[in-house]
C-alpha cells in the first residue's frame, strides 16, 4: 500500500514525519494551502493499486477536500484522520476494502494516538466479508452480497464459505475462522446459515447454480490477459479480444489481476486506456524475456519480423502468472492477440 501524508498547517509538520517515518512505507507531501491539498488528493485517487491518505487536521476539512474524488467504496483509498495533536487516528474511509481500519491503528501505535474504528462488525468485534476480500484478493461479483453477509455475520448467523481451492481455503479458516464456516463442498440444507458465499473464478460454475440465488460469489484474482496489438489499435479491438478470451476459457472478467504485453507497448494509448477502465494494472516485459518463454501455440512469423520474438500473448500471461502453462491458448483478432495464463492462488 502506498501512504501518503498530508497535513493542512504547517504545524503539523513535526507529526507528519513523525508518522512517515514510522510507517516506512509512507511519504510526506508538504502542501503550501488547500489547492496543493486538492491535487495531492487528486492524484492519490487518480493511482492504481492499493494507496491511502493519512490527513492531519480537522476532519471536517478531510471530508470537504476528499468528497469530489469519492468513487466506489470498492476502490477509493483508504483516509485516515489524525488531529493535529497526535490523540486520535480516525478511519473515515475505506475501513475495510482499503485497509483503512488496521492504517488507522497503525498510525495510533506510531504516535501513541488512540484509533477510531467505527465500522459495525468491527465494533462488534466480528471479521466482516470486506476482510476476506481484501487479503486474498477477492472482487465481488455483486456488490449488494457484501451487505447481505456481512448482516448476517452481525444477526449471529453463521456465513458458509465455499471454495474448490484447498489451500486457499485452509488459509482463510486460519485468517479469519468463525463465524464464517469454510467448506469445500456445498452441502445439501444450507437454510442454517445465515449467507452463502461461494469463491470461483468461473462464469458456469455448479456450485453458484446449487447456491440458488443470495449467493455471494466472490472471484479470486488469479488470471492475467497477455495481450499483444499493432501500433494503433483501439481499446474497443483490445477488448473485444480480451471478452473472447475469457469467454473461451469460462473465466469472469472480475478474475483477471492485470494485463500483460511487451515494453514496446508502454505508451500504447488503446492499451492504456483499457487497463485503465477496468482498474487493472500491467506487467510488461523485455524481448530478452519473452524470447525466453516458448509461445505454446508457436511462434509467429509475423511477430518475429516486427520485434524479434516468437510471440507476445502468450509468453507475457505465463511471465505475469509465473506459471509455464496457459490456459487459453492465443487467439487473433484483428489487429490484437489475447491469451489467459492462470498464477498461483494466494494462500
Amino acid at each position: 500500500m502506498t501512504v501518503t501524508v498530508l497535513m493542512v498547517s504547517a504545524r503539523a509538520g513535526g507529526l507528519g514525519r513523525r508518522i512517515a517515518s514510522g510507517l516506512g512505507d509512507a511519504r510526506l507531501v508538504e502542501t503550501g494551502g488547500i489547492d496543493d491539498l486538492r491535487a495531492a488528493l487528486a492524484a492519490v485517487f487518480a493511482a492504481a493499486g492499493p494507496r491511502a491518505v493519512v490527513f492531519i487536521g480537522a476532519a471536517a476539512i478531510a471530508v470537504r477536500l476528499v468528497a469530489p474524488f469519492l468513487k466506489d467504496k470498492l476502490t477509493d483509498p483508504a483516509v485516515v484522520v489524525v488531529d493535529e495533536a497526535g490523540r486520535y487516528a480516525v478511519s473515515l474511509l475505506s475501513g475495510h476494502m482499503g485497509g483503512g481500519n488496521d492504517l488507522a491503528r497503525r498510525v495510533a501505535a506510531v504516535i501513541g494516538a488512540e484509533p477510531v474504528v467505527t465500522t459495525a462488525t468491527d465494533g462488534a468485534g466480528l471479521p466482516a466479508l470486506e476482510d476476506l476480500m481484501l487479503r486474498f484478493s477477492l472482487a465481488v461479483e455483486d456488490r449488494s452480497s457484501i451487505r447481505a453477509v456481512n448482516s448476517a455475520l452481525l444477526d449471529g448467523a453463521g456465513v458458509l464459505v465455499v471454495d474448490g481451492d484447498a489451500a486457499r481455503l485452509a488459509a482463510m479458516e486460519r485468517a479469519v475462522g468463525r463465524p464464517f464456516v469454510f467448506s469445500s463442498r456445498l452441502p445439501e440444507v444450507t437454510e442454517r446459515c445465515g449467507a452463502v458465499a461461494v469463491v470461483t473464478p468461473f462464469v458456469d460454475d455448479p456450485l453458484v447454480r446449487r447456491a440458488g440465488p443470495g449467493v455471494a460469489v466472490l472471484r479470486p484474482r488469479e488470471f492475467v490477459a497477455g495481450m499483444g496489438c499493432d501500433r494503433g489499435a483501439s481499446p474497443e479491438e483490445l477488448e473485444a479480444a480480451l471478452m473472447e478470451a475469457l469467454s473461451l476459457g469460462g473465466v469472469a472478467l472480475k478474475a483477471l489481476r492485470n494485463l500483460a504485453s511487451v515494453d514496446l507497448k508502454r505508451d500504447e494509448p488503446g492499451l492504456l486506456e483499457l487497463a485503465a477502465s477496468l482498474g487493472l494494472g500491467i506487467d510488461f516485459f523485455s524481448r530478452r524475456e519473452l524470447a525466453a518463454v516458448e509461445p505454446p501455440s508457436g511462434p509467429s512469423p509475423a511477430v518475429m519480423e516486427k520485434i524479434g520474438v516468437g510471440g507476445v500473448a502468450e509468453p507475457a500471461a505465463m511471465l505475469s502468472a509465473r506459471t509455464g502453462r496457459i490456459w487459453t491458448k492465443k487467439i487473433k483478432r484483428g489487429r490484437v492477440t489475447a491469451a489467459l495464463a492462470r498464477a498461483a492462488s494466494i494462500s
